[in-house]
């Protein structure tokens, strides 16, 4: 089993214009790097993607570069993974389950996201964890 998440990490306000609305996320109303990880059940982390300019969102992150997983490993992402198993059918992904407009959870799907969400907390201790540095690609940004 592995987890797959992406997290914002805040930069220095880049001196370029061009490079200001690069990096700006509007998410989160400053200037950020996305990383995204992922871990196995222990915790250990199995693959980095590198830095990624601004608010980019998670899916298309993926979709850009994702690591190549063996066909038996469950790949268990949140709601920014929307799509997942359409795009990649050979892969064994679990979501949790999305309220529909004007229609509530049954209790099955809530106790099943519930389940979902507490395997998946080893990924977000990880964040917490890791100790997150600004990496290569901002620092080759401001070079002039």
């Amino acid at each position: 089993m592995s987890f797959i998440n992406s997290a914002e990490q805040q930069i220095p306000r880049p001196t370029d214009n061009k490079k200001k609305t690069m990096f700006y996320s509007g998410k989160k109303k400053r200037h950020t790097v996305k990383m995204q990880l992922m871990v196995n059940n222990q915790g250990i982390i199995i693959h980095k993607l590198g830095d990624k300019k601004g608010g980019g969102h998670d899916y298309d992150i993926y979709k850009e570069d994702h690591p190549i997983m063996p066909k038996e490993v469950v790949n268990v992402y949140d709601l920014g993974y929307l799509g997942i198993e359409k795009d990649f059918p050979e892969q064994i992904s679990s979501l949790p389950h999305r309220k529909r407009k004007n229609n509530e959870l049954s209790i099955q799907e809530k106790e099943r996201n519930k389940n979902h969400y507490k395997k998946r907390i080893v990924i977000e201790h990880v964040y917490l964890q890791y100790p997150f540095r600004i990496t290569q690609v901002y620092l080759a940004t401001q070079q002039p």
